[in-house]
């Protein structure tokens, strides 16, 4: 898991994060960064989530922490 930074005025050194994105992967983000028009600002990965989310570039499904509790969901769901 990856994410796109925001920062408050462009700044990366300076400035607050204002937002997020989540990718599945470095090359996600960098698409994503060139899709919006956002500077890429490197490799920001590695990163452990609690709650399955999917990818702001391609859409696929990131797993978080939560998704054996999804899948036994689903399953129950089904019976």
């Amino acid at each position: 898991m990856h994410y796109v930074l925001i920062f408050e005025n462009n700044d990366r050194l300076d400035g607050d994060v204002i937002d997020a994105f989540p990718t599945c992967s470095d090359s996600c983000s960098q698409q994503f960064c060139f899709d919006k028009g956002i500077e890429y600002g490197g490799w920001h990965g590695a990163m452990e989530i609690e709650f399955t989310t999917t990818c702001s570039n391609c859409g696929e499904l990131i797993e978080g922490n939560d998704f054996a509790e999804l899948l036994e969901e689903r399953d129950r769901l089904a019976n």
